[in-house]
């Protein structure tokens, strides 16, 4: 462990990775080097959609490839958070009996689509669900097919899994049982398009989620937006689906990012009448800065992808966000985000009483 000396915490480490590197000296990690940088790329060519989120092995996700300055990242949520997760496997078999399901309650008599387990951050132990759990942490589950159509109006059938997890219910569940409310999820797919259980599968492995208080510093702000279609990975935000496993929902790509966010300025714009420079109307705008802690360069380009949408919220509250993001972080692989948003509530016009 003496490559993660200052990478632990109260409950343990996350991935001792110090065989891999062959470092023999500790201090070496302060610099990134080729296996640093190039671990943390994506190497499952059996999956489809990849959005930064997940990896198809448990030593690729980011607190297993740490390098230079990085610190371990968890990605926040707090009371009352869900999370969509989407995938577009090649499956095409809706017989089975639930759309996601847990894995350790497939049986012969219980058929699902997708399975999934929760593992802890700190042991990677698996925390079994009941029945009950289950029903309270999947919230709307569908496996099947949305819609498109080609320039003849023909209709396409394009492959789609989506699971809407209730955060909250996790991490109730976890503290109940005196567990930290620290963990990651193992999604499993059939790679024989057959129902599991089958012994033929994709294992997808989320980055971990960690609970958070509201008011302890760094804070953490919502951050969302829409697509009318696809985004840049190709996550699909329409509702147009087929017939399948579950009900099909419009998919959120809303997320909480952990940093401050600070008023920095108002900016008021006129609109003036050329001979007499009267002013016909107005406008006035809050300027704020959402300064980011240290993201994993798969969640800043995931964030980057919903302020790329259009009706960008931030807790809820409409901003407008251009420009270029910078890493400001020379030393490591991680983005410290500094990005600029506008706010402009007030228009005005001054040519009627």
């Amino acid at each position: 462990m003496e490559l993660f000396d200052n990478y632990q915490d109260s409950k343990g480490y996350f991935c001792d990775i110090t065989p891999e590197t062959n470092y023999l000296d500790p201090i070496a990690r302060l610099i990134c080097g080729e296996w640093g940088i190039g671990i943390g790329t994506l190497s499952c060519p059996d999956l489809y959609l990849y959005n930064g989120l997940w990896s198809c092995s448990d030593q690729l996700l980011w607190n297993c490839t740490l390098c230079g300055n990085d610190l371990p990242f968890w990605i926040p949520f707090t009371d009352g958070d869900t999370f969509d997760f989407q995938f577009q496997q090649l499956y095409t078999d809706f017989t089975c009996d639930h759309a996601f399901y847990p894995e350790n309650l497939i049986t012969g008599g219980q058929t699902s689509a997708v399975s999934y387990e929760i593992h802890l951050c700190c042991d990677d132990t698996i925390f079994e669900l009941t029945e009950a759990m289950h029903q309270s942490i999947v919230q709307q589950a569908y496996v099947g097919s949305y819609i498109t159509s080609d320039l003849n109006n023909s209709t396409i059938l394009h492959p789609i899994q989506m699971v809407r997890i209730n955060l909250e219910a996790i991490k109730d569940y976890l503290m109940i049982a005196d567990i930290e409310p620290c963990f990651y999820i193992l999604f499993r797919f059939p790679k024989d398009n057959d129902c599991l259980p089958s012994g033929n599968v994709l294992e997808v492995y989320t980055e971990p989620f960690q609970y958070k208080k509201c008011e302890f510093f760094p804070y953490i702000y919502t951050v969302e937006s829409k697509y009318t279609y696809k985004d840049c990975y190709g996550s699909y935000y329409g509702n147009v689906f087929d017939e399948g496993i579950g009900t099909p929902f419009v998919y959120s790509n809303r997320v909480r990012v952990p940093g401050s966010f600070e008023q920095q300025s108002f900016s008021i714009s006129k609109e003036k009448i050329e001979t007499s420079l009267k002013t016909t109307a107005t406008q006035i705008c809050e300027n704020w800065l959402l300064r980011t802690t240290h993201l994993p360069k798969g969640f800043a380009k995931f964030v980057v992808a919903i302020l790329g949408g259009k009706d960008v919220l931030i807790d809820g509250v409409e901003y407008q966000i251009e420009g270029e993001l910078s890493r400001n972080n020379e030393t490591g692989n991680q983005f410290y985000l500094e990005i600029p948003a506008q706010n402009c509530d007030c228009n005005k016009s001054l040519s009627c009483t």
